[in-house]
């Protein structure tokens, strides 16, 4: 199954044979609903590679994991790992509660991009829980590295009892060519990665110590 751009402004997917050829081009979710519907009830066992086209926008690249979700969930279509250094499409759909930090049951690295040309750069940032003698919340201590590029989060990553989380949030008009790199970098290292759009939500009584290279 291969993730496209926007066809009158809705994901539009193709379906390929094991073979690389095209069998279907569809370009609404129920279309694609439709025909994986077909195949299982046909009695075959219907498994797919997603395959994400690197131009696509965010918001509507998280609107199509969504729906891909709910195909497996309900439909019987099974979706097959990603090839090597690409995240699962389930890294799109995280908790969204798991914005706030205090609904997270630890700390993970919170890499926050943006535009910039034709990549992106942005920061990133590690929280560290402070409780106060008779305090009912932490205090939050925000360390933070500029990112320029990848391999900018080599060196914080690579930390010792660092985080194995990495959340990223990213603007819903960004290209997924932009983020990719990034998510590569928590894939290869085998970090749990959830990507959010939009900025993290700062805790309350947070502050922030400024690393100024990586």
């Amino acid at each position: 199954v291969r993730l496209h751009g926007l066809a009158n402004g809705t994901p539009a997917f193709s379906v390929a044979a094991s073979d690389g050829k095209t069998a279907l081009s569809l370009a609404p979710e129920s279309a694609l609903a439709s025909a994986v519907q077909s195949t299982v009830r046909s009695g075959c066992d219907l498994f797919a590679t997603l395959v994400i086209d690197e131009a696509m926008p965010l918001g509507p690249l998280i609107s199509a994991c969504a729906a891909i979700e709910r195909m497996e969930d309900t439909l019987g279509l099974r979706i097959e790992p990603p090839p090597a250094g690409y995240p699962y499409y389930k890294a799109f759909l995280p908790n969204p509660a798991h914005r706030d930090p205090t609904n997270r049951p630890m700390q993970p690295f919170e890499l926050t991009l943006w535009a910039s040309n034709s990549s992106a750069t942005g920061v990133l940032t590690l929280a560290a829980e402070e409780w106060k003698e008779g305090a009912s919340q932490p205090v939050y201590r925000h360390v933070s590295w500029p990112v320029a590029s990848p391999r900018d989060l080599l060196p914080p990553l690579s930390g010792k009892d660092t985080p194995s989380v990495l959340l990223v949030f990213a603007p819903e008009s960004m290209a997924y060519a932009r983020l990719h790199p990034y998510a590569a970098v928590a894939v290869e290292r085998q970090m749990i990665l959830y990507v959010f759009t939009g900025r993290p939500k700062p805790a309350a009584g947070s502050r922030t110590e400024a690393r100024t290279a990586p």
